[in-house]
């Protein structure tokens, strides 16, 4: 994993809308060093982490089943009655070099409006943002 790729991670464990669910990818610290990570990889729910602590393991949002469990959690996190259908939020790629987060609503006049909630270079980086403003 990149030192980008870690650093992203790292923000998206300590989100307070963050949890570990099955199927997500995952890497471990290796115990030489502070910063030196394992080649090994794992998902989640196969077998126990044996990591000294949780801030020893991080997600791997280069998987897709990881990408979309943390979408699931960004869905969980702007869960929303008051919003049309609950607050629900979808990712779309709104240039070549941005990935936005929307939820729905209607307008005063009726009509359905995209509301932004977050935005970042890449899929995952756009999630991990909008977990991180989750109300």
């Amino acid at each position: 994993m990149t030192d980008e790729m870690i650093a992203l991670a790292r923000r998206a464990v300590a989100c307070k809308g963050w949890r570990w669910m099955p199927g997500m990818k995952y890497i471990h610290r290796h115990d030489i060093g502070p910063d030196v990570w394992s080649p090994r990889i794992g998902r989640h729910g196969e077998k126990p982490v044996r990591a000294k602590t949780r801030k020893d393991v991080l997600p791997m949002f280069d998987d897709p089943a990881t990408l979309g469990c943390l979408l699931a959690l960004v869905r969980e996190a702007w869960n929303d009655p008051a919003y049309l259908w609950g607050g629900h939020a979808e990712v779309r790629r709104d240039s070549e070099t941005l990935f936005v987060v929307l939820r729905f609503g209607h307008d005063a006049n009726g009509f359905l409006v995209e509301r932004w909630v977050a935005s970042g270079a890449t899929e995952a980086e756009a999630l991990v943002a909008a977990l991180e403003d989750a109300p």
